[in-house]
């Protein structure tokens, strides 16, 4: 029995797991059934519901997906989705919520077919029909009307629709974002119109006048640092800051040269505007509580006033990779070591592993205990001042460790074999990868809070609710 609980958080559990894709408009997919809109990216398919657009699921490669999604279609006679991916085919029923690999007697779809009778697919070797909810086809001289097609037998585009003229929108920093294309929902004919750069643009096709804007996921960007401020988590890449609000709309914001702060924008973002005209690069951001904000840079450490001006805080030799409170000091992580600041002079800090001799690259904090991200492995300092040196078991000791974070009684770490997580109290490992629920296992950032593990990989930001699934 205590072998079983002690497994229990190794299961796939998908109501504690919600994964936003990167949104790529040239590539996606998009379909709906009566209740349900599904929207595919290329690393997972969005589940919304169907009037409000509640992000309430996505299908990614933890549920099964390989490949790259190319065409959903949904199909109302078997109540399936049948997804094409650039490795296989794939059914889903919403009404198990499993997705089950298919194995038709084809291997390129071009394009898939939903008619009054059933799905049909257009293939490198000619058309077929499915056989109901069965893993079974046979080949058709046609398919019959009225057939709604999808991905390349797709006609419609933003030019068939006038009121659409002149068919771009202007995002709030000026840029200019044409429309590639769109998608009619037959079941209460909103225009779905996809606009590069910016997102999705709803329209009632009957009156002509948009309804609403559809941000449903990130841009295609790696993130270095996920912050977060308020009700609202911040995802932050190397030239631009991710924004998703609590309502679950997603924004860009580009901390360019010329940026004209407005209104909305993340109150940091006057400051990192700051320092980008001073071509001044902002490394990591240190947020104390709200009212000190400290910017590690390439060239020194900056504070954010509440005016919301930046001012040189500190000169420093080396760039800042991470920064943390300690009682009154500050500790600062470097590629060339580990340094305490007090009364504005920097001291080295030296550890019995001379570990952070080769580097610090990341600094996390819980309850009294610090944690350095070196080279091999993590750094425990306790409140005692004892030091421990943490190796997560079968950890590649040559792969320093950039995303870390701790929460209550939990450590996590990111590599590119996905997360290693420690129990501070139990003293025991184990691990998150793609069997349990992780989309991707390459990891570039993590924040922890007490309820949610927020997760950074290359196309996908993920959210585990680590507190549910962990019943702690």
């Amino acid at each position: 029995m205590s072998l079983i609980l002690l497994l229990l958080p190794l299961a796939y559990q998908p109501q504690h797991w919600l994964s936003y894709p990167a949104v790529i408009e040239e590539s996606i997919a998009i379909t709906a059934s009566q209740h349900h809109l599904f929207l595919g990216v290329p690393d997972g398919i969005y589940i919304f519901t169907q009037r409000e657009l509640r992000h309430i699921r996505t299908l990614t490669a933890a549920d099964g997906l390989n490949g790259r999604v190319k065409i959903c279609a949904y199909n109302p006679v078997q109540n399936e989705l049948l997804t094409a991916t650039t490795e296989q085919l794939y059914q889903f029923l919403p009404g198990s919520g499993r997705v089950f690999p298919l194995y038709p007697p084809f291997k390129t779809i071009h394009a898939i077919g939903i008619t009054p009778v059933g799905a049909f697919f257009q293939t490198e070797t000619g058309l077929f029909q499915k056989q109901r909810t069965a893993d079974a086809y046979k080949p058709v001289a046609s398919v019959p009307e009225p057939v709604t097609w999808y991905e390349e037998k797709d006609t419609l585009t933003p030019q068939s629709f006038p009121f659409l003229t002149p068919y771009f929108i202007v995002d709030e920093e000026l840029n200019t974002c044409p429309f590639t294309s769109v998608w009619l929902n037959n079941y209460d004919r909103r225009l779905f119109v996809f606009a590069r750069g910016y997102g999705i643009l709803i329209y009632n096709s009957r009156t002509g006048f948009k309804e609403r804007d559809f941000r449903p996921g990130p841009p295609p960007l790696k993130i270095n640092q996920i912050i977060a401020t308020g009700d609202t988590t911040y995802f932050l890449s190397h030239d631009r800051i991710i924004a998703l609000d609590p309502a679950g709309n997603w924004r860009q914001f580009s901390p360019g040269p010329l940026t004209v702060v407005r209104p909305g924008m993340p109150t940091i973002f006057p400051a990192l505007t700051q320092l980008n005209r001073q071509r001044t690069t902002v490394t990591t951001i240190f947020i104390s509580h709200p009212e000190t904000v400290l910017l590690g840079t390439d060239n020194g450490i900056y504070r954010v006033h509440p005016d919301q001006k930046v001012y040189r805080f500190t000169d420093f030799p080396h760039p800042v990779n991470a920064l943390a409170r300690m009682r009154d000091s500050l500790l600062v992580g470097t590629d060339n070591g580990l340094f305490l600041m007090v009364n504005d002079t920097f001291t080295p800090v030296t550890d019995p592993f001379a570990r952070t001799d080769f580097g610090v690259f990341n600094i996390a904090r819980t309850r009294g205990t610090t944690f350095f991200g070196t080279y091999g492995g993590v750094l425990e300092l306790d409140a005692n001042n004892t030091w421990n040196r943490l190796i997560p078991p079968g950890f590649d000791l040559s792969q320093p460790v950039r995303a870390l974070t701790a929460a209550d009684r939990f450590l996590f770490v990111g590599s590119r074999n996905g997360i290693d997580v420690y129990n501070i109290k139990d003293k025991t490992w184990w691990k998150i990868d793609r069997t349990n629920g992780l989309p991707k296992e390459e990891i570039t950032a993590l924040y922890a809070d007490e309820r949610y593990l927020w997760i950074a990989a290359p196309g996908i930001i993920t959210r585990y609710d680590y507190r549910a699934a962990l019943k702690k």
